[in-house]
């Protein structure tokens, strides 16, 4: 129809030689920008923007040691709408890591890796970065402590910068942390029946001193996202172009409950917070703020059974003096048995983190019908934009032997452009599938979706808290 060719090519290979040698290759090419977007009918696919060419080898027989070999490189699909920036490349990136117990429980460790990092228009240079550090874990059943304290040493050479700027650098920063928690439990009951309920006080302390690191170029750095693992980490940021100082402690509980007979986590709930003693010095870049205030937002969340067929999946970061709701992401879920499942979820980003915000509710379904039929369907709208996001919606079909699946699907891919999809499909039970498959679509959209033939009756039922 249009006179050109467009092509995709994809290579994806494993090893692993009696468990000391591994690796994979993961390669994709695309002859345009626009190929997943026009002719993609996966939806991960269709708005991806980097595609990773990488191959890695990683040799694990050193016993207290491993070492990674990787080379990576990406192909940026630019929407000119909407561009992006393009990533550094690794050529090539190798690291090594060690772990030795010592004697009466002291452990040495450590990191060390090299990378070049190759960009076509930005400044390039070799990376070299050590990180010995020595740990003494002291657990015991009811109380964990973990003290430790690390060196890190960083020493760039670097190409094409700036008249005057150097082209190398260095960097010495010690680290030093502390790790304590409990561990209290006690036996109770939910719905009639006995769980083991936990309360696990944690803290963490943290110390690192400031370093100026204006000059140092940012090749794979950027600020960390704050979630419940993040505010247990030794770095603000993501990446090691920028070590943040550090003089905080993390506070933090958990709560669980627990089905004693198969050890299984029927409820979780979590609530954290970072309290800093020091300013935070080490930015970013110009354009990024420095962290303000004493304290960090309180990091809420809740997951699991709250009744028989009902669960839910609640997280909150709420602004620590006014508990104004900066992240939300709420989701409950019915689901009384295979191939029965509603979920209702709402999900907001204040624009002082996300510009513009973010206001979506979202409904899916799996339903049976009657006389074999079975509904599907999700509904994502942006109440913020006043349009939807994703839209899904079909029939399933099975006849015992043999299931046919008709699925229509509608999501966004770029800037003004909507991407729609038909699926239609059967397939013969334990046999083959025939046309094209909407399954990885129903599993990403409907949480908790069941194939039809993957309803046993010898199967287990539900129980309390499946």
């Amino acid at each position: 129809m249009t006179g050109t060719e467009r092509w995709a090519g994809v290579w994806r290979h494993v090893f692993n030689y009696q468990g000391r040698w591994l690796g994979n290759v993961n390669f994709n090419q695309v002859s345009d920008d626009n190929y997943y977007r026009d002719l993609s009918g996966r939806l991960v696919q269709a708005t991806q923007l980097y595609l990773p060419r990488e191959a890695t080898v990683i040799y694990g027989g050193g016993g207290w040691w491993t070492a990674t070999a990787r080379v990576q490189d990406f192909q940026t699909l630019q929407d000119p709408q909407n561009p992006v920036p393009v990533p550094y490349a690794r050529l090539p990136e190798i690291t090594a890591r060690a772990l030795y117990p010592w004697v009466r429980g002291l452990d040495l460790g450590g990191t060390a890796q090299f990378t070049n990092f190759t960009h076509p228009t930005q400044v390039t240079g070799r990376r070299t970065w050590v990180y010995p550090y020595a740990a003494w874990p002291l657990l015991n059943p009811g109380s964990f402590l973990v003290p430790k304290v690390g060196l890190n040493f960083t020493s760039y050479v670097l190409d094409g910068v700036a008249p005057g700027q150097p082209t190398t650098q260095t960097r010495t920063l010690p680290i030093a942390s502390v790790d304590a928690g409990l561990i209290f439990e006690r036996d109770t009951s939910l719905g009639g029946r006995p769980v083991l309920q936990t309360l696990e006080p944690r803290a963490y302390y943290l110390y690192v001193p400031y370093r100026n690191q204006n000059n140092i170029p940012l090749f794979d750095t950027t600020t960390a996202d704050l979630n419940f693992a993040q505010i247990f980490a030794e770095n603000y940021y993501s990446g090691w172009d920028r070590i943040s100082n550090a003089n905080q402690i993390t506070l933090a509980v958990t709560s669980r409950l627990i089905v004693p007979s198969t050890g299984q986590e029927a409820l979780r709930g979590l609530l954290g917070q970072v309290f800093y003693f020091n300013d935070q010095q080490v930015q970013l870049n110009p354009q990024t703020p420095l962290r303000t205030g004493s304290t960090s937002p309180y990091l809420v969340g809740l997951s699991g059974i709250i009744w028989p067929g009902w669960s839910t999946e609640f997280a909150a970061q709420l602004a620590s003096e006014t508990f104004r709701a900066e992240r939300l992401n709420f989701g409950i879920r019915y689901q009384p048995a295979l191939n029965k499942v509603v979920n209702l979820g709402y999900r907001f980003t204040d624009q002082q983190i996300v510009s513009p915000s973010i206001h979506q509710i979202n409904v899916s379904a799996q339903w049976p019908l009657g006389a074999g039929f079975y509904a599907v369907g999700r509904f994502n709208w942006d109440l913020q934009a006043s349009q939807p996001v994703e839209r899904l919606a079909g029939i399933e079909y099975n006849a015992g032997c043999w299931i046919v699946r008709a699925v229509a699907q509608a999501f966004p891919t770029s800037a003004g452009q909507t991407t729609t999809n038909f699926f239609l499909q059967l397939e013969f039970d334990g046999f083959s599938k025939i046309g094209a498959n909407p399954l990885e679509a129903l599993r990403r959209s409907i949480p908790g979706y069941t194939r039809l033939n993957q309803n046993d009756p010898n199967r287990q039922q539900f129980d309390y808290f499946d």
